[in-house]
């Protein structure tokens, strides 16, 4: 059965569901487990407009780092890692594209999170388009850091000024 581990990109969140299962107070030898972590991606200033004369900007890249940490492993295996939808209030659940709330109201932005540095594979929870392991989980333990790139795409010329956030929400599973 695989493992699963959910984590925010932004913002982690602990999981202890071990503990709500009652294995907590257990005595037992240390289990497998794989854990998931993000540095989170910052875009830095987005200027809607390249120059007053014109009426379009440039994209803006950054990119991000996921670390997955796995202990105790006894057979070799591999993982995956789905990235689910933005959820902005005034566009709902998506994934293509993502959005990020403006904190002063007002239409939010475009973006997204890609698995290839040409930015062309969008990072979702579909086969193909997940996050995966460069080389499988290894007995013992091991630490993965994989690359992740973000683009806000330019054209957005209708934002507020502000500051935008999200928070999206990354599934581990491991299968060993």
């Amino acid at each position: 059965m695989p493992n699963h581990r959910r984590d925010s990109l932004f913002r982690k969140r602990v999981t202890a569901a071990a503990c709500v299962l009652g294995l907590c107070a257990m005595s037992t030898p240390a289990q497998a487990a794989c854990s998931v972590s993000s540095t989170g991606i910052a875009f830095g200033a987005y200027q809607p407009l390249t120059f007053a004369s014109k009426l379009t900007s440039a994209d803006v890249l950054t990119t991000g780092t996921v670390s997955v940490v796995c202990n105790n492993i006894v057979t070799f295996g591999s993982f995956t890692i789905a990235l689910g939808p933005s959820t902005v209030s005034d566009k709902g659940s998506t994934t293509i594209p993502r959005y990020l709330a403006n904190n002063k109201g007002g239409e939010s932005m475009k973006f997204n999170i890609y698995i290839d540095a040409g930015r062309s594979t969008v990072w979702t929870d579909m086969t193909g388009q997940m996050l995966a392991g460069t080389v499988p989980i290894t007995v013992g333990s091991v630490t993965q850091d994989l690359p992740i790139y973000g683009k806000i795409p330019g054209g957005q010329n209708t934002l507020k000024a502000g500051s935008f956030s999200g928070v999206l929400t990354m599934t581990m599973t491991y299968s060993p």
